[in-house]
């Protein structure tokens, strides 16, 4: 156990001994020393004996203001994202906000634009602002500092795009239902082969976009559907996706529906598919994951797997509050989080054969 702070047998230790000193002396990271000063979190033996003789060397003690500092009532919550530029964040975080403002919480927002650097900063400054939980929408630059305050008892709440807080609550789980549906109207439409569309490879590679793929594939299979992967490089040339496009049709047995799995990359493909005289849905369907107002205004509409982002914020929100203990338990008959909406780009295809 550590030294009680409050022992009187001991004089206090010199001023301006703080948590940081007795780090650098044993050698461990102030996250180390506070679990073991507050008996909460795991330490090894040696850990904790190294720990304990800095702490007795240096005449450390903590102040009763320091130990309640991250236990305090702030009424306020973190949410970190990774560019706020893309516009799938807004209605996420307007989500967070009306659930938050309803249950007397303010929100604040950090930005990391996808930078290692300024995502450090961000996690620090919510930290200092002593937030009482931190949600994550997208996977992080700095997993291990956001390990470390963590530790230091900053609650961290992964939305679904961040891998979630359990399998149920993961990304592909979520969009599995509408996955399922759509992989169904595709092989009710008869259609025998699809082209899985994906682009240039990610770094690290996202698990969203594996989970997604792996269940289009089984479903499809399952149903007697070939899937074919197709990785298109170079998007940022519109004559090299419309070759692409010419190719993968202009086979012995082409797909007869494209399965687009990101949707920033929908419009550069049905851009390729114009400039190569292709018809939708006449000579080949189209189905992308993701949604916008484009979409739904594209002639045909454009069949979508969509995520409600809005949605999605506000049950991001009513969970975190809810383990706060500021709001009342989650309703199980809440929306969906992913839905199929087929839209006019899916059809039976040409000379489908008779099922």
């Amino acid at each position: 156990m550590a030294p009680s702070p409050e022992a009187g047998a001991r004089p206090a230790g010199p001023p301006g001994v703080t948590i940081r000193h007795v780090a650098a002396d044993a050698g461990v990271s102030t996250a180390t020393v506070s679990r073991v000063m507050s008996g909460r979190g795991y330490a090894s033996g040696a850990t904790r004996q190294t720990v304990l003789q800095a702490v007795e060397r240096l005449g450390y003690r903590p102040s009763a203001s320091a130990r309640g500092l991250r236990t305090a009532r702030t009424a306020t919550l973190g949410v970190l994202v990774a560019n706020l530029a893309n516009p799938v964040f807004l209605p996420f975080l307007r989500g967070v906000e009306h659930v938050a403002e309803a249950h007397g919480y303010a929100v604040l927002i950090a930005d990391s634009r996808r930078s290692r650097d300024v995502e450090r900063h961000e996690l620090d400054t919510l930290y200092a602002h002593r937030v009482e939980a931190l949600i994550v929408g997208e996977s992080v630059e700095n997993p291990e500092h956001l390990a470390t305050l963590s530790e230091a008892g900053l609650r961290v709440v992964r939305a679904p795009d961040a891998g979630g807080e359990s399998t149920a609550w993961s990304a592909a789980a979520i969009e599995a239902p509408a996955i399922v549906a759509a992989c169904t109207r595709l092989a009710d439409l008869g259609h025998r082969r699809v082209a899985y569309v994906t682009g240039p490879a990610t770094r690290p590679p996202a698990p969203r976009g594996s989970a997604r793929r792996d269940l289009v594939v089984q479903t499809l299979t399952v149903r007697g559907v070939a899937v074919e992967p197709v990785t298109m490089r170079g998007t940022d040339d519109p004559d090299r996706v419309t070759s692409a496009i010419r190719e993968l049709l202009d086979t012995p047995r082409p797909p007869t529906a494209l399965l687009c799995a990101a949707h920033p990359l929908a419009p550069r493909l049905l851009r390729a598919l114009a400039d190569a005289d292709v018809a939708l849905p006449e000579r080949v369907s189209f189905l992308t994951f993701g949604d916008s107002p484009w979409a739904a205004a594209y002639r045909p509409a454009i069949a979508v797997i969509r995520r409600d982002a809005y949605t999605e914020g506000r049950a991001v929100a009513q969970r975190v509050l809810y383990d706060l203990g500021a709001a009342p338990e989650p309703g199980s008959a809440d929306p969906p989080l992913a839905t199929f909406d087929p839209r006019q780009s899916m059809a039976t295809p040409p000379a489908a054969a008779p099922r």
